[in-house]
């Protein structure tokens, strides 16, 4: 596949998740454990979906063990995702989460000898900048719950794209790395289901899997399954992990934005505006 094509899907399917998901928990999302149960449905959509396409051959044990630590982290990055689209805006939790680019980065860097630039270092320092700029405030303090939310999906998020950056390029791995994104999904649905359920009989909550639910929740698998298995693919492209994560990042906050607009009317304030510029220039200064 043409390597400009990957920068057109991906935006448009990460797109769909994200708005879909933000739909789905605000609307059947009040307890942890609603978002959990949410995320359990998710990952099991993809599951069976991407399994159904992709799933060919055993991977090696090594790749399986990493498989149950991506799995660990998908589950993790969902529940933190879902819960901050709960107490804060959706286009600037994506804006926050964007910034896991930095991990694959850096692992691609330090492990795979891609360069280091003077304008690469002057878009990390604009990254930190951002981070000053983005945070949501409510009468004049940051809503702590929402940024720690935040900054905990980008550790996630970032972590396993660090792991998807490691499988694309290590010999005698490359060649699962769609049976090792249908395993993570597996291990993620399996670990979301096994905390989710208990909880939810404990603590109550209101999320259900009605017909339109689940209709919802294949759509977001569906859309969640597909980016991840083009991920890998433009990896094992020859596009550098440098510029791939940071030019796919770009664009999706962008498209983001606008529908977060269209579908919430959600509008940045002046401050945010301005990090969403310093992000926006440091993803392009990363590429140069």
């Amino acid at each position: 596949m043409p390597g400009f094509l990957f920068f057109i899907f991906q935006p448009l399917l990460s797109n769909a998740k994200v708005m879909l998901q933000g739909g789905l928990v605000r609307k059947h999302n009040k307890t942890l454990a609603d978002t959990v149960l949410i995320n359990a449905w998710i990952f099991a959509a993809v599951t069976l979906i991407m399994g159904a396409l992709f799933f060919r051959q055993l991977p090696p044990i090594g790749l399986v063990l990493l498989a149950i630590l991506g799995g660990a982290l998908a589950s993790g990055f969902q529940i933190c995702y879902s819960s901050a689209f709960r107490s804060g805006p959706i286009s600037i939790t994506c804006v926050i989460v964007s910034f896991a680019v930095v991990f694959p980065v850096l692992g691609g860097l330090l492990i795979y000898d891609e360069k280091l630039s003077t304008l690469r270092i002057a878009a990390l320092v604009l990254t930190a900048i951002t981070f000053l700029l983005i945070p949501e405030r409510t009468g004049g303090k940051v809503n702590r719950r929402w940024l720690i939310f935040s900054l905990s999906a980008m550790v996630c998020s970032g972590t396993s794209n660090f792991l998807q950056l490691i499988v694309s390029r290590t010999a005698g791995f490359a060649d699962y790395s769609n049976e090792f994104i249908v395993l993570c999904f597996a291990v993620a649905s399996a670990l979301c289901f096994l905390i989710g359920t208990p909880w939810q009989k404990r603590d109550g909550g209101i999320f259900h899997p009605t017909k339109k639910v689940l209709l919802t929740v294949l759509g977001i698998g569906l859309a969640l399954g597909l980016y991840n298995i083009l991920t890998p693919m433009a990896l094992k492209s020859g596009i550098d992990a440098s510029k791939y994560f940071p030019l796919m990042n770009v664009i999706i906050m962008i498209v983001v934005l606008i529908s977060d607009f269209i579908f919430y009317r959600h509008i940045p304030k002046g401050r945010q505006w301005i990090g969403i510029v310093t992000a926006i220039i440091g993803s392009v200064l990363i590429n140069l």
